[in-house]
């Protein structure tokens, strides 16, 4: 959905509701805390004709349209995409409950039913072979494949047609640990350049607003803003556009001041709001003690 809101991960989780860049993300964040390699990908599959139209009436790509995730299991790469692993059984199971007798001395029990839903989730798009993943997924990064002959880009979702080669012999898991270990695998210079040589798609500057966007999105019940967490976000923001500027030679003064600019704005908001309460408190305090 072109026009979905940017949630953060926190807010998928608390409305457990998004769209693939937002499973994906949460999916990303648990594999980290689990110590687990997992990086996202981004691609295409198949879209109806009305949704085709509809894009190219609004001047957007056909190239993306979809984002899952490839994780390191048993130093092996494997392709999962969460948002395609939805619900695809729901069981009603009926036990007996021991109903609370308000007369103990009675010696008769009585039971209730009690009925429970236990939802199952799909495990097809956890873990499928990348023959499989390729009919209805194709990523802008060959390495992401995860095959040795990668077939051509535009050709990859074609069902009747023979998948012409891009390249023979690819060593994908060397290609996939470079870009995993490189301080911002999204903007990792091998990661951009060839992913435009395969697929024709510049994907930096849409990477780039979306991490832009992530400080300022809505707060969470799970994560509220915080101080340190605006001043994190300021830091983090100013070492990913001095790693883009020195290893993409790009620059996005415009959108970075801007962003930087209103987390200032949000930040000094809080300061504020701190010193209120501080001063409440301190007013309080001295209050009970002159009545003491």
């Amino acid at each position: 959905d072109n026009k979905a809101l940017d949630y953060s991960p926190e807010l998928t989780t608390q409305k457990a509701t998004g769209v693939c860049r937002d499973f994906t993300k949460v999916f990303l964040i648990f594999c980290t805390k689990s110590k687990i390699p997992c990086m996202e990908i981004i691609g295409k599959s198949p879209i109806n004709i009305f949704k085709k139209i509809k894009l190219i009436l609004h001047l957007q790509s056909l190239k993306t349209n979809h984002i899952w995730n490839v994780v390191k299991l048993n130093n092996e790469w494997k392709l999962m995409d969460p948002t395609w692993s939805g619900i695809n059984k729901i069981e009603k199971i009926v036990t007996l409950v021991e109903k609370k007798n308000k007369n103990k001395s009675a010696k008769v029990k009585s039971y209730e039913k009690k009925i429970t839903f236990v939802k199952s989730a799909s495990r097809k798009y956890y873990d499928p072979t990348p023959e499989f993943m390729l009919k209805t997924h194709v990523p802008i990064h060959p390495a992401f494949v995860l095959m040795d002959s990668v077939p051509k880009f535009k050709k990859s979702l074609k069902r009747n047609k023979k998948k012409l080669e891009f390249i023979k012999d690819y060593k994908f898991e060397s290609k996939l640990d470079s870009i995993f270990n490189s301080k911002y695998p999204s903007f990792n210079k091998v990661f951009i350049f060839e992913a435009y040589n395969y697929s024709k798609v510049d994907i930096a500057y849409y990477q780039y607003k979306y991490e832009l966007a992530l400080p300022l999105l809505k707060s969470t019940k799970y994560k509220p803003k915080t101080i340190e967490f605006y001043d994190d976000s300021k830091k983090h923001l100013e070492d990913l556009n001095l790693y883009i500027s020195e290893n993409l030679g790009r620059k996005y003064s415009y959108e970075y001041e801007k962003c930087l600019e209103e987390i200032e704005k949000r930040r000094l908001k809080l300061v504020k709001l701190k010193e209120r309460e501080l001063l409440m408190k301190s007013k309080k305090k001295k209050k009970s003690n002159n009545f003491n």
